[in-house]
């Protein structure tokens, strides 16, 4: 069940990234209130998801404003783990907005490599990153679609996924261990 909740959330964040990319262009989709609050509206099907979810016993957010609004402060968050990661490692602006256009799809093990699978929404495509050894024999990530050791989608599993996943691994051990 945890499990599940975790992935719903993940929908409902990479769901409200549309959202907050629209307000790139559509400013006028918020309104502005009196009482410090600002409305947006949202499409009725992502909010009865929201409300479906909600009504599951075991849930910890106790409105659908509460669960938008964590799904935006985590996507704004990721959008600045990005940014600081380009900073830090100085990598091409170009790179940097490319990655905050990516999903991580799913992972899954196949002949014995475990392949991570991004989505790219700026092309619409989906990219496989695995392991595999480059023509020194040294262990590297490496991107299946662009056929590269070195590419943004191999970039953004090393800087992005990879910490995520070992913290996300670690919170499932402490709750194993409970």
């Amino acid at each position: 069940m945890i499990l599940f909740k975790f992935l719903f959330q993940i929908y409902i964040i990479f769901e409200m990234k549309n959202i907050i990319l629209c307000f790139k262009h559509d400013v006028s989709m918020a309104q502005k209130s009196e009482d410090g609050w600002t409305r947006v509206s949202l499409p009725k099907s992502l909010t009865d998801k929201i409300r479906q979810m909600l009504e599951e016993e075991g849930v910890e957010y106790n409105s659908i404003s509460s669960f938008i609004q964590d799904a935006v402060r985590r996507r704004l968050e990721e959008l600045e783990k990005i940014r600081l990661v380009g900073e830090e490692y100085n990598l091409d602006e170009k790179e940097v907005k490319r990655m905050a256009e990516f999903e991580h799809v799913n992972i899954a093990e196949n002949n014995g490599k475990t392949i991570i699978a991004i989505k790219d929404n700026s092309d619409g495509h989906i990219y496989d990153v695995y392991l595999s050894k480059d023509a020194r024999g040294r262990a590297k990530m490496f991107c299946e679609g662009d056929k590269s050791f070195d590419c943004v989608h191999v970039k953004y599993v090393y800087f992005i996924l990879l910490p995520k996943l070992n913290k996300l691994i670690e919170e499932y051990k402490k709750k194993r261990r409970e």
